[in-house]
């Protein structure tokens, strides 16, 4: 899965997209129909805001946003929100179908 990182109006220490594209990456695993995703970082007003915003096939993007005083910690917001999102998801998927 391919990740791009984007930084507006700030400054994105070079571990934090490291950090951002394991995490990020890891999430295949919940659904392998992940094509692409996208981190964008932003500074508002002393806080530290990040947006990730998933590709699926044949899907509505996945978005998932985290706020806090500084980069990693939002990201690890998102990552947590990410992969809640993508287990109910697949969940739901899996059970739908076992009924029969």
């Amino acid at each position: 899965m391919k990740v791009n990182t984007v930084a507006r109006g700030c400054d994105v220490p070079e571990y934090v997209i490291k950090r951002a594209d394991r995490k990020i990456g890891k999430l295949v695993r919940f659904d392998p129909r992940l094509t692409s995703a996208e981190v964008v970082f932003r500074v508002e007003r002393h806080v530290h805001r990040v947006e990730a915003f998933l590709s699926l096939n044949g899907h509505e993007p996945v978005v998932a946003r985290g706020e806090a005083r500084d980069f990693p910690t939002a990201l690890d917001q998102v990552a947590d929100r990410l992969s809640k999102i993508l287990r109910r998801g697949r969940t739901q998927q899996v059970e739908h179908w076992a009924g029969r």
